[in-house]
């Protein structure tokens, strides 16, 4: 893969795809993403399946298209919403109020802005930290 795809090239070469658009007649790349992680305007979406009144907070592999969460909060009064908040700004090592759940406040499978950091960025952490 070539630097210039995009100019925006980063990471290893086997997370791009690269196609070629025959009606703009132009070579594109996209990174390869898993489907739980896409692109916001204001930074990435994380979709995220939650298990609240679990024994300890910790990632749990996928779950269908979901990053699974196992969460120590109930799910009362919006406690797991804020758990999972402080538990995603903890682990991302970013401020709680860059964390912000979008959708699914009363629901398990939630969709999740994290302000301020790109979907590759994301990735590549979760990656790092050894849950995906």
């Amino acid at each position: 893969m070539r630097r210039e795809c995009l100019g925006l090239w980063s990471g290893p070469s086997e997370l791009w795809d690269r196609r070629y658009d025959l009606k703009n007649r132009m070579w594109t790349c996209a990174m390869n993403l898993p489907p739980f992680i896409r692109a916001h305007n204001e930074g990435a979406i994380l979709e995220v399946y939650v298990q609240p009144k679990a024994s300890k907070n910790e990632f749990a592999g996928l779950h269908q298209d979901f990053l699974k969460i196992r969460l120590t909060a109930p799910p009362v009064e919006g406690e797991a919403n804020k758990e999972c908040a402080k538990f995603l700004s903890k682990t991302l090592g970013v401020p709680k109020s860059d964390v912000v759940i979008l959708q699914g406040h009363k629901s398990r499978q939630k969709t999740i802005l994290v302000r301020g950091m790109t979907p590759q960025a994301l990735h590549e952490m979760l990656q790092r930290k050894s849950i995906i």
